[in-house]
């Protein structure tokens, strides 16, 4: 989200190379949180459930649920880096659209998947609907009204901004995860 702020400020100021360097860390620092990440929950999985006290029943449907959701931890951060730039670019139908797709996507693969495949289709039908939501977030970059170009590059400075301005966005989203893991354990 801070990446995105920064990105619009540069190109609103028709600095296009600083712009595509930006749009390019957005990547970078969004794929690197991606596979930190799931890393993370690959690895503390046990931790993770240690905290509960759950039947070993279920305990192994949460984990069914958590396995694929390692996917997802692993798409966010790049879907999201990628959705406020197209966003920030003016393409506000298509993000409502998006939105919609993801939405609905979501709630029909659940159900679809669930029926054969249990609490692992919930996840999955996360999955599929955030890979079929992505299809036009993608396709914005083809249409001739794109300015999102990508330079890969990386400044610490520039993380720090990135950081400072997406801060509040990212510490709502830990306090929703924390409110969730307490709640669950409650």
């Amino acid at each position: 989200a801070g990446g995105s702020t920064l990105y619009s400020r540069a190109a609103g100021a028709f600095d296009m190379e600083k712009s595509r360097k930006i749009a390019g860390m957005c990547v970078v620092c969004s794929l690197a949180v991606g596979v930190g990440l799931a890393l993370l929950m690959y690895f503390g999985e046990d931790a993770y459930f240690a905290f509960y006290t759950s039947s070993a029943e279920v305990d192994a449907l949460a984990r069914e649920y958590f396995h694929v959701y390692i996917i997802i931890a692993a798409i966010y951060p790049i879907y999201w880096s990628i959705y406020y730039l197209v966003n920030c670019d003016g393409d506000d139908g298509l993000v409502l659209a998006v939105d919609a797709i993801s939405a609905l996507g979501n709630a029909a693969g659940s159900l679809i998947f669930v029926t054969f495949m249990g609490v692992k289709g919930l996840a999955v039908g996360t999955v599929v609907s955030l890979i079929v939501s992505a299809i036009p977030l993608v396709i914005h970059f083809f249409k001739p009204s794109n300015s999102i170009h990508f330079k890969l590059w990386f400044s610490f400075d520039t993380f720090k901004q990135m950081f400072a301005l997406g801060s509040t966005t990212s510490l709502g989203s830990l306090y929703l995860g924390v409110v969730d893991i307490l709640m669950n354990k409650i």
